[in-house]
């Protein structure tokens, strides 16, 4: 199955209509995010944009560097979105073993992305 293959059947199994007791998907999963209805007319969006060293950045980037891109590429998605960024979540998946400075450089650039945006 090709990626938006999977996606479309993942919006099948996953988004319910509003009030049918699971989040209901307001905007349908797409480009690396969805809207979720929340209690009080609020909307809650979320998005995910995972980056692959030797795709989306060389693997010489530096840490600090595909940090800062890491969180950029998902505030973008929330601004296509005209979403406020309110948090975030970080997944990542490190060599092992990981050292400390490639660790700490990670979440600085995160950090500094965090505090720009």
């Amino acid at each position: 199955m090709s990626e938006f293959d999977l996606i479309r059947r993942l919006q099948e199994l996953i988004c319910v209509e509003p009030g049918a007791g699971v989040a209901g998907c307001v905007v349908g999963i797409g480009d690396d995010g969805a809207v979720l209805d929340l209690p009080e007319g609020q909307s809650l969006v979320v998005c995910t944009d995972t980056l692959v060293e030797g795709v989306h950045f060389p693997d010489t980037a530096l840490p600090g560097s595909t940090g800062h891109k890491s969180l950029a590429v998902n505030l973008s998605d929330l601004a296509a979105a005209a979403a406020v960024p309110i948090g975030f979540l970080v997944g990542a998946v490190l060599p092992r073993p990981a050292s400390r400075a490639l660790f700490e450089g990670l979440m600085r650039g995160f950090a500094t992305a965090a505090r720009t945006w």
